[in-house]
């Protein structure tokens, strides 16, 4: 289990500008950071640690007795989990995805291919 450390409040009477520069300070700073101190590399993290616990489920084909299917939230969207699960096989993602990203072999981006796909299922419970 992991949950984010709280952030400092913000200095007594800070001004509208001087809240700008610390925020855009503060961006950079995190921007510049290595990927694995990022907030980001928690769902590389969990990825990796579901899938082996797993491991030992393998078949002697190599093939796993069940497919292990990670569910993230828009946080998960990253490059990263994407490389992960193409690796592994009998693995895929559920992410809530927080970019309109351009389909690879396809001429569109997510979201209106999204929409434009009929309903394949409906849960009425």
């Amino acid at each position: 289990m992991w949950h984010r450390q709280h952030k400092a409040s913000p200095p007594p009477g800070e001004t509208s500008t001087a809240k700008k520069k610390r925020l855009k300070k503060e961006r950079l700073i995190a921007k510049n950071r290595a990927f694995k101190e990022k907030e980001s590399y928690r769902w590389v993290e969990a990825f990796q640690k579901v899938n082996k616990l797993f491991k030992g489920l393998e078949m002697p084909d190599g093939g796993l007795l069940t497919r292990v299917i990670h569910v993230f939230d828009r946080e998960g969207d990253i490059a990263e989990v994407f490389a992960l699960q193409r690796k592994n096989k009998n693995t895929g993602v559920v992410v809530r995805a927080a970019h309109n990203r351009c389909l690879e072999g396809e001429n569109s981006y997510l979201w209106e291919y999204v929409t434009s796909q009929k309903v394949q299922f409906v849960f009425i419970g």
